[in-house]
């Protein structure tokens, strides 16, 4: 998302801060998501299992990340004016 600032929206820095404040939310989900990494341990004699929940997971976790880039670049562009 790249708003346009004007004089009739919400300003520069609060645009940056949503931004800010998204991205800290989601490295908070991103540490949340990491406790609950798959670990062999707890998938004994089911590696096929334990495999798909590994798969699972590292999607989970690279959609966050994704999003996290995502609204870093646009954090960029609206701080930087390319918008």
């Amino acid at each position: 998302m790249r708003p346009i600032v004007n004089n009739n929206g919400d300003k520069r820095e609060e645009l940056v801060k949503q931004c800010t404040d998204a991205m800290d939310a989601l490295m908070e989900a991103m540490k949340k998501l990491s406790h609950m990494a798959p670990h062999g341990r707890n998938y004994l004699g089911n590696n096929t299992r334990y495999q798909e929940d590994r798969k699972l997971y590292c999607e989970r976790f690279n959609t966050l990340e994704k999003m996290h880039h995502e609204i870093q670049q646009e954090a960029l562009a609206i701080h930087n004016g390319d918008c």
